[in-house]
């Protein structure tokens, strides 16, 4: 008797523990692509996993909708293309990417507001050759230049192009501001004379795959959730409320 009362007291704990350690059945997971891009999403090099003040939003957004949120980092080319197919359930990016536009629905709110930039050596202003990331089309200036003549290399990230630049290997770099102004803060730049043009101001939103499978769920979920957003951009809102996920 006192073997089969501690076989049942034994089952019922071992039963309790799994219960425990089970994910939560009522929460829908989904993966949140990010690039590299600092010091928004700072990139770990042991890891190789993605932090930073953007995925703290919107991780405490999706979280608060009840979400499961994994978290991919990956280059801006391939991360279009695993949206594309819906491995990828949403993500954040500017309108006017050709990449990614035709397979995304955006949400109206921003996220944040962004700043594009052409970077020039001033003694090479003659020169035509550009550093840039990789399917990124940068508000249609890539074009421009492109038609203009310029020759464009493409690197993976954001912080290969600005190095790419700063090792003089191009007279240009096309770049948003905040991982160049980080990079330069950070390591000083090795142009001593520098010409920024082209400025343009941008606001990046919240893009849901076309072929997600929580599409509809994310859509009029996250619509709800803009509604309580009384902010200009969604980071500023949460960095208001030190990303808490209650209003």
């Amino acid at each position: 008797m006192i073997f089969a009362l501690a076989f049942i007291s034994l089952f019922a704990m071992s039963a309790e523990h799994t219960v425990d350690n089970m994910p939560d059945a009522t929460k829908q997971r989904v993966v949140l692509g990010v690039v590299e891009f600092p010091p928004l999403v700072m990139k770990d090099p042991t890891t190789m996993k993605c932090h930073g003040e953007i995925i703290d939003t919107i991780d405490a957004l999706l979280i608060k909708l009840n979400y499961e949120v994994r978290v991919e980092c990956a280059p801006p080319a391939r991360l279009f293309e695993r949206v594309r197919t819906g491995v990828v359930d949403l993500t954040i990016n500017v309108k006017g990417t050709r990449a990614l536009d035709d397979n995304v629905i955006f949400l109206d709110k921003p996220v944040v507001f962004l700043s594009t930039l052409l970077v020039s050596n001033k003694k090479r202003l003659n020169e035509k050759s550009v550093a840039a990331v990789r399917g990124y089309d940068f508000l249609g200036l890539r074009k421009e230049l492109l038609d203009a003549g310029y020759t464009f290399f493409d690197m993976a990230n954001a912080s290969e192009a600005i190095q790419l630049f700063e090792m003089h290997r191009t007279a240009h770099l096309l770049t948003y501001e905040a991982p160049y102004m980080f990079y330069v803060a950070n390591n000083g730049s090795t142009v001593s004379e520098l010409l920024v043009s082209q400025r343009r101001n941008i606001p990046s939103f919240l893009a849901v795959s076309k072929t997600s499978d929580q599409k509809d769920s994310l859509i009029t979920n996250l619509e709800q959730a803009m509604m309580d957003i009384s902010s200009y951009s969604i980071i500023d809102f949460y960095k208001k409320n030190n990303f808490s996920i209650e209003n």
